[in-house]
């Protein structure tokens, strides 16, 4: 094997794990936020599973997105976060090109869309670094955090009715 070969099949090799890291993160976040969603509705209903998670990861959100949004005021100041440089990752994520566009080029429905598909910590640092609505950010961020509360949990909840009855 040709040392060029070889570069070649580390790169792809590269670019499988990346890949393979990126299908188990994905599930695993999924899965790690929409378990006891799914448990919730079996044990105490649908309705109060939604109320419940709806409001948690509401609220999670906003006050995550808010923290990360001082994270990166801090960082135009100089001064550099972790949580920061992980949303920018995810940000840049290539998967997530068509929202961030929608999210900047068609207004609310854009918004809403992106809320749902980026999550609101994505959305609002999108939004705050591309310098729209700095000084609404919090107005923003409840907004994003309610629609992703509601629009992630709806579906899990409807998931446990079916395998739980009710």
């Amino acid at each position: 094997m040709t040392a060029g070969a070889a570069v070649d099949a580390r790169s792809w090799a590269r670019r499988l794990l990346v890949v393979v890291g990126l299908v188990v993160y994905t599930i695993w976040d999924e899965a790690l936020l929409s378990t006891p969603v799914v448990a919730a509705t079996g044990w105490l209903g649908a309705w109060p599973a939604f109320v419940l998670f709806a409001i948690l990861y509401g609220t999670g959100g906003f006050v995550i997105s808010l923290l990360v949004v001082r994270a990166y005021a801090r960082r135009l100041g100089g001064e550099e976060s972790r949580l920061e440089r992980w949303v920018e990752k995810e940000a840049a994520d290539g998967r997530q090109t068509w929202a961030r566009r929608l999210l900047l080029r068609s207004g609310w429905v854009g918004f809403a869309v992106a809320s749902f598909a980026l999550g609101p910590i994505v959305t609002t640092w999108l939004l705050y670094a591309a310098g729209r609505h700095r000084s609404r950010v919090v107005a923003v961020a409840l907004a994003s955090s309610a629609i992703f509360g509601v629009t992630f949990v709806a579906p899990y909840c409807g998931i446990g009715r079916l395998l739980f009855g009710g």
